[in-house]
C-alpha cells in the first residue's frame, strides 16, 4: 500500500504539479522568439499573410475563448435589437464576462490534464506546461528538442486558414480535425523542412492519429492534389471525403 502511495507522489510530482512560473516565462518568451524565426519563412514559403497574434500560457485559453464568444453575443444582441446596445446594457455585459472570465480561469487550473499539447486558437499559441514538465523532468531536455517542430506544426494550422480553410464550427468535427492535423503535421514534418536550421533535428515520432492524418494528406498528393489546395477542398471533394470516412471509421473502432 505504502509503496504505491509513494509511486503516486512521484509520478504526481512529474506530471501533475504545475511548472514554476518563471519556468513558464522562460519557455513563453522562447516559443514566441521560434515564432518570430519561423513565421516569415513560413509566409515566404507559402506566399501568405499568417495572422498570428502571439503567444500565450495554456491556462488562458478558457477564459480568452470567453470573452471570445461574450463579445459575439454582444454582436448578435445587436444585429437581433436592429441597434447598437446601451452604455447601461454593455455594463451588465461587461460584468457578465469579467465572471465568466474569473470563473473559466479557475476551473482550467483544476483541470491541468488539459495542458498536454499546444493549441492554436484564433491567431494565438497556447503554451503547455504539464507536458514539457513531464518529459523536462523524465527524460532531459526532450520537449525543449522538439520545441522547433511543435511551433512550425502550430504555425502551420495559421497557413491552413490563409489558405482559405474552413474553421472546424463549420464542418464535421471529427474530418475536420483530421485534415487540419494532417496537413500541419505533413507541413512540419515534410513541406517546411527547408525552414530549421540545420543544428536542428526534427523527429518525425507522432501518435497514431497524427501520422495517420498525416498520411491521408499524403495520399492525396500522390493523386494529384495540391498541398495548397486541400485547406479548401477537402471538405467537398469526394475523395477525400472518402479517406476521411475510412481513417474516422478507424478511430472509432480504435475507441471501441
Amino acid at each position: 500500500m505504502f509503496d504505491n502511495y509513494r509511486k503516486l507522489i512521484t509520478v504526481a510530482k512529474k506530471v501533475i504539479l504545475p511548472t514554476p512560473q518563471s519556468e513558464r516565462n522562460e519557455l513563453i518568451a522562447l516559443v514566441q522568439e521560434k515564432v518570430d524565426f519561423y513565421k516569415p519563412l513560413i509566409e515566404a514559403k507559402f506566399g501568405v499573410e499568417l495572422d498570428v497574434k502571439g503567444v500565450k500560457d495554456y491556462s488562458c485559453w478558457a477564459s480568452d475563448k470567453v470573452v471570445e464568444f461574450a463579445q459575439k453575443d454582444i454582436v448578435d444582441d445587436e444585429e437581433k435589437l436592429g441597434r447598437s446596445l446601451t452604455a447601461e446594457e454593455k455594463k451588465d455585459y461587461e460584468k457578465a464576462q469579467k465572471f465568466a472570465v474569473l470563473l473559466a480561469g479557475t476551473v482550467e487550473k483544476f483541470k491541468p490534464l488539459n495542458e498536454f499539447d499546444f493549441k492554436f486558437d484564433n491567431g494565438t499559441i497556447y503554451v503547455p506546461f504539464l507536458f514539457m514538465n513531464k518529459f523536462k523532468q523524465a527524460v532531459g531536455s526532450s520537449r525543449l528538442d522538439g520545441l522547433d517542430r511543435a511551433v512550425v506544426h502550430e504555425l502551420s494550422h495559421a497557413v491552413w486558414y490563409a489558405l482559405g480553410g474552413e474553421h472546424s464550427q463549420k464542418v464535421e468535427k471529427e474530418k475536420f480535425r483530421i485534415w487540419n492535423e494532417g496537413f500541419a503535421t505533413y507541413c512540419a514534418d515534410e513541406y517546411l523542412v527547408d525552414v530549421y536550421p540545420d543544428d536542428v533535428k526534427v523527429e518525425k515520432k507522432a501518435p497514431a492519429f497524427y501520422s495517420n492524418a498525416k498520411q491521408k494528406v499524403v495520399e492525396s498528393i500522390k493523386l494529384g492534389y495540391k498541398l495548397t489546395e486541400i485547406p479548401r477542398r477537402w471538405s467537398t471533394c469526394s475523395l477525400m471525403d472518402e479517406l476521411a470516412d475510412k481513417l474516422v471509421k478507424g478511430l472509432f473502432d480504435e475507441r471501441n
